[in-house]
């Protein structure tokens, strides 16, 4: 007679067997890595954090100077500079650089590659001291300004009067009644002559004159006219400087590249050279030998 199970037994059984076939939940998945949290703050990059003017006195700078003022820059915060060349300080004028020779492209290199190692920006004025300009602006191409002549003639009077320098614009007369008269075909050879009808007349000139002014606190090498901003046909002299700084720096990579080559082809040739005549030497060496061989075994012995 078999005994009857008992009852606790079954229901742990079961209650485990309950627990088996229920599926548990599934765990949930790792956030992705290309998930993005609209609530976490944004990573900090050199766009975020602060820039600053680089003054570039008589751009007086060098090397060691340049990298460690960017990574004190870079240690305290700044994003980026912007390199601003102008007049140099008294007593270092043997220190200067001019702007854009090869010598001062070969610092602002220098500047780029160290704030680009140590993730910073670098921007950089339109020449040199303000306003634009530099030694490229011609006298046509600068800037002006108008000069205004006042003269009075009694009616009935011959009026002949040299205008001072510049480009005439216009000449007018208007009366005492506010009557007009063009004078500007009047003008010849600097001088403008005109038969004055009656009642009192006052004589306008206008005259552009220039250049009007030079760049203001100019580093070295970049002194000169200031641009007419006015101009169109001004215009493309505004391209000078950084067209100049990519022809300077261009040319620098280049002579770099041509020097390293010439160098590696120099070494090559020297390996080339000592290892044709090692091989020669060797070949020499062994042709002596065999002729030597062939020699003694065709020489008869003496008697």
């Amino acid at each position: 007679m078999n005994p009857k199970p008992n009852r606790a037994w079954c229901w742990i059984v079961g209650f485990c067997l309950f627990l088996c076939a229920v599926p548990l939940p599934a765990a949930e998945a790792p956030a992705s890595a290309g998930s993005i949290d609209p609530f976490a703050w944004p990573a900090i990059t050199a766009e975020n954090r602060p820039w600053s003017r680089w003054w570039w006195l008589g751009s007086a700078v060098d090397k060691p100077n340049l990298t460690q003022l960017l990574e004190a820059y870079r240690e305290g915060g700044l994003g980026g500079v912007e390199i601003c060349p102008i007049y140099g300080a008294k007593g270092y004028e043997e220190r200067y650089i001019d702007y854009l020779s090869p010598k001062w492209v070969e610092m602002l290199a220098h500047t780029t590659a160290e704030a680009k190692r140590l993730g910073m920006g670098v921007d950089l004025t339109d020449g040199t001291g303000w306003p634009y300009g530099g030694p490229q602006v011609t006298p046509q191409d600068a800037s002006s300004k108008l000069v205004l002549n006042q003269y009075s003639v009694a009616g009935g009077a011959a009026f002949d009067q040299a205008l001072p320098k510049g480009t005439m614009q216009y000449v007018g007369a208007v009366s005492e009644n506010g009557e007009h008269v063009d004078l500007t075909a009047n003008v010849k050879d600097g001088r403008v002559q005109w038969k004055a009808p009656p009642l009192k007349w006052t004589i306008y000139a206008v005259l552009a004159s220039g250049p009007a002014q030079k760049v203001k606190r100019a580093a070295p090498g970049g002194e000169g006219n200031v641009v007419d901003p006015f101009s169109i046909d001004a215009r493309p002299i505004t391209w000078h400087d950084s067209t100049k700084l990519w022809l300077t720096s261009t040319a620098i990579r280049l002579a770099h590249t041509f020097t390293i080559r010439s160098s590696i082809t120099a070494q090559v040739g020297r390996r080339h050279s000592s290892q044709s005549s090692s091989v020669y030497a060797g070949m020499t060496s062994r042709r002596s030998c065999r002729r030597s061989s062939v020699k003694a075994r065709t020489t008869p012995s003496p008697a």
